[in-house]
């Protein structure tokens, strides 16, 4: 059962890719404040690869949060890291409680 879960949750901020004004006013795709929700994050796993020369460090995590309006292209805000979404958010039991979101953060 979920029981009290939301006891762990903190605030995180969820952007939107959207279309906002650069500093001359022309209008420019970038992601932007959407919402702020509650949840907790928890890192799954580590993997490193070398491209072009470069070790490149990713890391998956997984957000547990009540239903809110997250989609497969926004990003998350948490403690100074920004974490993509990746694939469509989860009703874990079909219970319309809880969302399970699988996230990467790429270092």
């Amino acid at each position: 059962m979920i029981g009290n879960i939301e006891k762990y949750f903190e605030p995180i901020e969820v952007e939107r890719f959207q279309t906002v004004l650069d500093e001359w006013g022309n209008p420019t795709k970038d992601y932007g404040p959407h919402i702020t929700i509650q949840g907790r994050i928890r890192q799954l796993n580590t993997d490193e690869r070398i491209s072009a020369d470069k070790e490149t460090v990713f890391t998956t995590h997984r957000l547990y949060c009540f239903p809110a309006d997250i989609k497969a292209t926004d990003r998350m805000t948490y403690k100074g890291k920004t974490y993509e979404v990746k694939g469509e958010p989860n009703d874990v039991m079909n219970f319309g409680r809880l969302m399970q979101i699988e996230l990467e953060v790429v270092e």
